[in-house]
């Protein structure tokens, strides 16, 4: 890394940035997943419930988990299906993440969980 003037080489400084870049990358696109598999995961315990729970009780518990979460959710992202014995829950929803420059990357969500 380091030459016998004491100079950092060019590869070292390209390395450094790259790694800041990949944690930088990583700071803003891994939370939106984080959530993703937080609310499928309270979306799985919900549908577990479903017998206790009126069709517009599960989209309240839904919406305020996606409200602690801080996703963007309203009513109409949900969809909650009855046929027969088998019971659908899934959501829709996207999350824009801001980067330097004005750039922006939009995620799409989709999580859906059935009735086991």
């Amino acid at each position: 890394m380091r030459n016998e003037r004491g100079l950092i080489s060019f590869q070292a400084i390209v390395t450094i940035a790259l790694v800041i870049l990949g944690v930088y990358l990583a700071f803003k696109f891994v939370p939106p997943w984080i959530n993703y598999f937080a609310l499928k995961d309270t979306m799985e315990q919900i549908i577990k419930m479903r017998t206790m729970l009126t069709e517009s009780e599960i989209k309240e518990r839904v919406i305020e988990e996606a409200r602690q979460l801080h996703i963007p959710l309203s009513e109409e992202d949900i969809v909650f299906e009855k046929k027969g014995n088998r019971v659908t829950l899934a959501v829709n929803y996207e999350v824009r993440v801001l980067l330097p420059w004005g750039l922006e990357r939009v995620f799409s969500f989709s999580p859906e969980v059935h009735n086991p």
